[in-house]
Parts: C-alpha cells; sequence; structure tokens
C-alpha cells in the first residue's frame, strides 16, 4: 500500500465505511472476507480504518467490490451512513 495524499484522506475515510458498510450487509465479518479475499484480516481492517494513512491498490478494491457481489464505484459513493451501523462503529 502507497502512503496516501493528506488531500484525498476524506475520500479513503469515505471508502472505508462504505466497505464496512457492504461488508456487513453481506454478513462477513472482517476476518471471513479476508480469507474469501486470501488478505490478511489486518488488511481489510486497515482499508475499514478511520485513521487510514495508506492507499489500497484498485486490484484489491476490485476484488472485494466481486467478493461482496457490489459494483466496486459504490465504494467511493457518499451516502448517509444507517444508524445501525454507526452504533457498531464504537465497538
Amino acid at each position: 500500500m502507497a502512503k496516501i495524499n493528506r488531500a484525498y484522506a476524506d475520500k479513503y475515510r469515505q471508502l472505508g465505511r462504505n466497505l464496512a458498510y457492504y461488508r456487513r450487509l453481506r454478513g462477513y465479518s472482517q476476518a471471513e472476507l479476508a480469507e474469501k479475499l486470501d488478505l490478511s484480516e489486518g488488511y481489510v481492517g486497515h482499508i475499514e480504518a478511520q485513521n487510514v494513512d495508506k492507499e489500497p491498490s484498485l486490484q484489491v478494491l476490485f476484488r472485494i467490490a466481486e467478493a461482496l457481489d457490489v459494483p466496486a464505484y459504490k465504494f467511493f459513493m457518499d451516502a448517509k451512513m444507517p444508524p445501525v451501523l454507526r452504533r457498531n462503529r464504537k465497538r
């Protein structure tokens, strides 16, 4: 993963929130998704982290999108997170 450009930090946080949303919507834990993709759980967690400092590759994002059966562009959409997911973030 490359170091992120700080000008895009909000976009990476949005990407992480959306990825977490679709992962949970499909019923996967970070560990389950990581296993399905042959990635480490820490790597998936890092992409979802709100203090992300490194950018994931497009190849990884495309693989995640395929595994979750979600068009990759949806990871970049600026949408309101449902309340149930806002509560779960505090754990």
